[in-house]
């Protein structure tokens, strides 16, 4: 009995990484463009973007820190193509862009701070 219900375990572990396999490799890379905490000179961002579908989002946040300049975001398409950059607060910028086929979102912590990626 203690066996057939290792192995019992076994296959249903082996069967739940395979289909989270499956769904990881099935998902464009678009769909999740990513996430991540950005470390600057004057503070922490978190800096966001995703979408799919031709609808795509960019969103940079103020963790902590001590810079008072604007943040601000944009979206790249897969051809080059940078969307207008759009200036927020001094805690939170985002931007939505549709019929466009985002790669990557663009991120300012300020208009001092090069641009991070996500």
């Amino acid at each position: 009995m203690r066996k057939t219900v290792k192995r019992w375990q076994k296959v249903t572990v082996a069967s739940a990484v395979a289909a989270l396999g499956m769904t990881l490799m099935s998902t464009a890379p678009a769909d999740a463009l990513g996430s991540r905490n950005v470390n600057r000179s004057c503070g922490t961002n978190y800096i966001a973007s995703g979408g799919g579908g031709g609808n795509f989002w960019a969103q940079t946040t103020k963790v902590s820190g001590t810079c008072d300049g604007v943040l601000s975001v944009a979206l790249q398409s897969s051809d080059g193509y940078i969307s207008p950059r759009v200036y927020g607060t001094n805690s939170q910028a985002f931007t939505r862009i549709y019929n466009i086929d985002a790669i990557r979102g663009l991120h300012w912590g300020c208009n001092s701070c090069s641009v991070s990626v996500t």
